[in-house]
């Protein structure tokens, strides 16, 4: 039986894991098609692509499941063989962990580094803002004080409108401006 819904990292082809456990693939195949190991293809859908099983899988399966047939009597150069086999795929696979952690690492100080740089960033633009507010604050308190000082000046031309006539024209007194109005 072929398993569809979830699909390992780690799938090799049967006859690579016929090979590692030592058993034919004629057996291993049997064991997929029992469902005691699931078995996936390589091309999802196409019954007719290379037949995969999960590595960690069949070595947990193997290890925890009595083998209905003894190793051949061949095996031990073959076990041999798979076992350097096996470390050297070990260790490429590590390198190429390890390889990527460092390439996170990178990214991990790069993206730090970039949100420093950004928070300096929003500071300097905060401290900005703040001088902004503080001279448009100050610029506002201009404008009111020569708003104040313009009313204060309508007011007096006003009240020397309403002198009659011949009161203007030799200059009559004006309204005293009081410290409020200035």
């Amino acid at each position: 039986m072929v398993a569809t819904t979830f699909r390992p990292d780690d799938l090799i082809p049967v006859r690579e894991a016929a090979t590692l456990v030592d058993r034919s693939l004629t057996t291993v195949r049997s064991w997929v098609r029992r469902g005691d190991l699931p078995g996936h293809r390589e091309v999802q859908g196409n019954p007719a692509s290379r037949l995969m099983v999960s590595r960690t899988e069949l070595l947990a399966w193997a290890g925890t499941t009595k083998l209905p047939n003894p190793p051949r009597k061949s095996a031990e150069s073959t076990v041999e063989a798979t076992t350097t086999h096996l470390a050297e795929s070990l260790q490429v696979e590590l390198a190429g962990v390890s390889a990527v952690n460092d390439a996170l690492r990178s990214t991990i100080n790069v993206l730090e580094t970039r949100c420093e740089e950004l928070d300096d960033r929003r500071k300097a633009e905060v401290v900005r803002a703040d001088q902004r507010a503080v001279e448009w604050k100050d610029r506002a308190d201009e404008l009111n004080a020569e708003l104040r000082a313009a009313r204060a000046e309508l007011e007096v031309l006003r009240q020397t409108q309403s002198l009659p006539w011949w009161k203007r024209l030799i200059g009559g007194p004006a309204p005293a401006l009081t410290v409020d109005d200035a």
